[in-house]
């Protein structure tokens, strides 16, 4: 009987990353679930550098108008952000990505996927100016 070897097709990571899921979620995989809840994080700013193509998740103690809240699993062992919209607006695909993510004691700070459209095309994220009177 000749026996073959099952090539793994999942890998969990010990170094901070993160998913981007089909539902516009932002999920930390498990070591930086870890450090949110041992900081007691509930809220979060979402950043982005557009030029650079960086996004970045900062862990804020106080309530603040422009943040998002960060929802643990039951186990602790992942943790989510709702930014849909704040995704959308960069210009994502609306597919799942999973990115290696930095942590340096206060921000978690990632690159943005090169997004591309079903027709193969790259989406570009669109910089709006506001009018000034």
């Amino acid at each position: 009987m000749a026996l073959t070897v099952y090539v793994r097709k999942c890998w969990r990571k010990r170094s901070p990353s993160v998913s981007i899921s089909l539902d516009g979620e932002i999920v930390l995989n498990a070591p930086m679930t870890e450090i949110f809840h041992q900081k007691g994080v509930e809220r979060v700013l979402l950043l982005s550098d557009r030029e650079q193509r960086k996004i970045a998740v900062q862990p804020i103690v106080k309530g603040d108008k422009r943040s998002y809240s960060v929802v643990y699993h039951n186990n602790f062992r992942q943790a989510f952000i709702c930014a849909k919209s704040f995704l959308t607006d960069l210009g994502w695909d609306k597919k799942r990505h999973q990115l290696d993510a930095k942590w340096d004691s206060s921000l978690l700070a990632f690159r943005m996927p090169n997004w591309v459209r079903t027709d193969g095309a790259k989406v570009l994220p669109i910089t709006l100016k506001r009018k000034t009177r």
